[in-house]
């Protein structure tokens, strides 16, 4: 396979790529694709359905084996050279991603697709001669990380976002990739709702598991304590804002929904492995305590 085919399926599967752009948190809205060696091999016939009217609904039929893993990044461009000229420069908005992708050759007739001007930011283009390629499904590769904060923070804290900002910066600071999310929950939003429930092991930073998967994580007892930082320093008798209980439903106490010093708030113990780890007992939202930080 060419590398110029591998680029360009890359920026296919993001949807967008940015000219030269400059942000506080990472954003994880592109796909960086490697070429793979897969043992597996299979056929499969698939019925492909797209969401776009113009691409029509293909019989093809998957031929293992992977030929592509790609995986969610953050990209900071610069040095853009336009060797066209003229090429309209376009703001796309982004998603996120959280999956990581396979990709296997398909085999398809080839669609009547008239030619499309398609937009990315790095520009304006003309597509023609559209022909089906590869199928990318959503897989889980490796393992998710989990910490509790080096940093502590009174219970008004600013809610839920603030939180997810912090685990952000944290994971940035410690050279983690990927996107963290707290273990917190408010009157609207739970890890059992928001989170995505891992197949995958959930581990510290030093690679000690905490559980096997979502289902592990969330029955009420861990198999190693949460007890280290973004960058592996123990912490063997602190604790962390939750508001959250062990199935990752809403507590009871949650500082006004992390917003009041004046109530109090739900908290884990660091060493706990039993449902203390996230329900210990609520403290005063005027201390300052640390949070949990999962990978998602």
């Amino acid at each position: 396979m060419k590398r110029s085919l591998i680029v360009s399926l890359a920026v296919m599967l993001a949807g967008v790529l940015l000219y030269a752009d400059s942000h506080a948190q990472p954003s994880y809205d592109h796909l960086k694709c490697y070429k793979v060696k897969d043992e597996a091999k299979f056929t499969s016939d698939a019925l492909l359905t797209a969401m776009q009217a113009q691409f029509p609904t293909l019989a093809c039929t998957v031929k293992g084996k992977a030929k592509l893993f790609c995986t969610p990044v953050d990209k900071v461009a610069s040095n853009f050279v336009d060797k066209t000229g003229g090429i309209p420069q376009v703001t796309v908005p982004s998603r996120e991603l959280t999956f990581e992708r396979i990709c296997y050759k398909v085999k398809c007739a080839k669609p009547k697709i008239p030619p499309l001007n398609v937009s990315d930011q790095f520009g304006t283009r003309h597509l023609r001669d559209f022909k089906p390629k590869m199928l990318c499904t959503p897989a889980q590769g490796g393992k998710k990380v989990v910490f509790i904060t080096s940093t502590r923070h009174f219970g008004n804290f600013g809610g839920v976002a603030a939180a997810d900002a912090e685990c952000a910066a944290r994971a940035s600071a410690a050279g983690l990739n990927g996107i963290f999310l707290a273990w917190l929950s408010d009157s609207t939003v739970t890890p059992a709702i928001r989170f995505t429930r891992s197949v995958l092991p959930y581990v510290r930073v030093d690679g000690t598991v905490i559980a096997d998967d979502w289902a592990d994580l969330t029955d009420g007892t861990l198999d190693n304590p949460i007890l280290t930082d973004e960058l592996g320093a123990a912490y063997t008798n602190s604790q962390a804002w939750t508001g959250t209980g062990s199935q990752g439903n809403a507590g009871a106490s949650r500082c006004s929904d992390w917003t009041l010093t004046a109530l109090s708030g739900q908290v884990g113990y660091s060493n706990a492995t039993g449902v203390a780890w996230t329900n210990e007992t609520s403290v005063p939202c005027t201390v300052e305590r640390r949070l949990y930080c999962v990978e998602q």
